[in-house]
């Protein structure tokens, strides 16, 4: 009777150890997902940035006018 519930509870540890590690492993894999996101977004803000500059530098120096830029956009002369 005793080694029976022993056994059992090495059983059940055992089914517990299990779940543990698949979910350990779907917790790296999520990690890693993330970190490939995180990279993209990074990325693409920098694309962003330097799109930004760029369209602010061929509006200046192609129009002859003077643009009031800033991180929000720039602002057309009057």
């Amino acid at each position: 009777m005793i080694l029976e519930n022993l056994l059992d509870v090495v059983a059940r540890l055992k089914t517990i150890e299990a779940q543990m590690q698949k979910m350990r492993n779907e917790c790296q894999e999520r990690e890693k997902i993330w970190e490939a996101v995180e990279r993209e977004v990074n990325f693409l803000e920098e694309k962003v940035a330097l799109s930004s500059f760029t369209l602010q530098h061929t509006l200046v120096f192609n129009s002859g006018a003077q643009f009031k830029c800033s991180n929000s956009g720039c602002d057309l002369p009057l």
